[in-house]
């Protein structure tokens, strides 16, 4: 497995020389997700930092078959583990459920994603620049995606 938790590096360590050429914090002048939290299927938290399009574009063409890079917003990956700490899970490994449930965007090879209610239409939705489609799902079928498990899709 190639995505594995802390292989970006973790708050304020970053690791150099990382797949995809991303490192923890790292900062984007063009950013499309600021201080986004990175993680795998397994609900662990690989890294965190700002993504580019470009970046976008990277990580669908160089994700392998089966593997998944999923983006939570800030808050959902950083502050809900701070000093108000409104959740009780490990913030290096909060599980497959907490991260489907507060996904923002997930990847695998080719294949862009975002969770409905970043989005105000069903339809597939460009980025700013257009460099990436984003299908939109619901919840149930970021869990089943990663899970391996068959949901009936909501109609659109």
């Amino acid at each position: 497995m190639r995505l594995t938790k802390g292989m970006f590096g973790h708050e304020f360590a970053p690791a150099q020389g990382a797949l995809f050429g991303f490192r923890a914090g790292q900062m984007r002048s063009n950013d499309y997700v600021h201080n986004g939290g990175w993680y795998n299927k397994a609900g662990e938290k690989l890294g965190w930092g700002d993504l580019s399009e470009e970046d976008m574009v990277r990580l669908m063409q160089e994700l392998e078959d089966g593997e998944f890079f999923i983006i939570l917003p800030e808050s959902a990956s950083f502050w809900n583990f701070g000093r108000a700490r409104t959740i009780s899970v490990d913030s290096m490994e909060p599980g497959v459920e907490y991260v489907a449930q507060e996904a923002m965007m997930v990847f695998t090879k080719n294949r862009a994603y975002t969770h409905r209610r970043y989005s105000t239409t069903l339809e597939p939705v460009k980025s700013m620049r257009g460099l990436v489609t984003f299908n939109c799902i619901a919840q149930d079928e970021i869990l089943a995606m990663l899970t391996g498990q068959t949901v009936e899709t909501t109609p659109r």
